[in-house]
């Protein structure tokens, strides 16, 4: 442990170490795409950190709760737009902040897995202080990453949550990544502990099996970046006799299985394109992707989760 512990440090602080700020070329930020959708920035604190997000609600509607809602890594929260204008439109009071080193907020790189834990304590103290937020039950969503951080959330004052291909663990996710890695689980739990504290590797697993509140967990079975086998299937084997964890599994989806499949396998084809994707570097013409595709949600996929808040 002496000898790996700094080479698992130097892996661990390295491995994230860029801003999720969007693909420019993707058109996913401009507020005229979602009519009768109004927004008010907010910002606060995080150690010296200024992150920043906005209040969205639909103009005119009576709002009936507030839903806190955690991005994934890429894109901040302007990559789930899409959910945020639906839910808007249901009543709710949507507030997206970005994590550090994501988009609108301070930093210069996303650092660690735990900061979306380590980020919730500034971010319910700061919502304390919302009077339009005071009084209007509180329920926390979010994908991917801002999966596990809206499980995370279950440690603060929320009533639901809703994690849309959310994981365990920081180090879960890294051993589902590089299996190998398992070996250096002390040497990893350490680093973490040292770095973020309590924070460093919360169990979204244990946090359910110890919950009461009601929790719906959504996830493709075909996902491959959050390994379905070690987080979808695994919890609902372990947390089958509670019965306020429910589920809702998408055969033969990936990632986002919000989307239809058409959506999502343009989008995953998109992604993979190396020569004239949006993320390449060599293309030889402007990149223009199919907007109408890439806002759209399935209207399937959104019922669940709309029953699921209203009930």
């Amino acid at each position: 442990m002496i000898i790996s512990y700094p080479i698992i440090a130097y892996t661990l602080s390295h491995s994230l170490r860029t801003r999720g700020d969007s693909v420019p070329s993707l058109d996913i930020a401009h507020l005229e795409h979602w009519k009768g959708l109004t927004r008010k920035p907010f910002s606060f604190k995080y150690g010296k950190w200024t992150l920043r997000g906005y209040k969205y609600k639909e103009e005119g509607k009576k709002i009936k709760g507030v839903v806190i809602f955690f991005h994934g890594i890429g894109t901040g929260h302007y990559g789930y737009m899409n959910i945020i204008a639906r839910l808007a439109k249901e009543g709710y009071l949507i507030y997206a902040y970005d994590q550090k080193g994501s988009l609108l907020s301070e930093g210069n790189y996303i650092f660690n897995l735990a900061e979306a834990a380590c980020t919730q304590e500034y971010f319910f103290k700061f919502l304390d202080t919302e009077e339009e937020a005071k009084g209007l039950p509180r329920y926390a969503m979010g994908h991917s990453w801002g999966g596990y951080g809206a499980l995370c959330s279950l440690r603060y004052n929320v009533d639901k949550v809703v994690s849309i291909a959310g994981f365990d663990s920081p180090l879960r996710i890294y051993c589902d990544q590089n299996p190998k890695a398992k070996i250096f689980s002390l040497d990893m739990r350490l680093y973490q502990f040292l770095h973020f504290g309590k924070n460093g590797n919360v169990s979204a697993l244990e946090l359910m099996k110890k919950t009461d509140k009601p929790v719906l967990y959504m996830q493709g079975d075909s996902d491959k970046l959050v390994n379905y086998e070690t987080n979808g299937k695994r919890f609902q084997e372990e947390l089958k006799d509670k019965p306020n964890i429910s589920f809702y599994i998408r055969k033969g989806f990936n990632h986002n299985p919000y989307w239809s499949k058409k959506a999502e396998d343009y989008y995953l084809s998109l992604m993979s394109d190396k020569k004239n994707g949006p993320l390449s570097f060599t293309r030889e013409k402007d990149f223009k992707a199919d907007d109408e595709l890439l806002f759209s949600l399935d209207e399937s996929f959104m019922k669940v989760v709309i029953e699921f808040l209203e009930r």
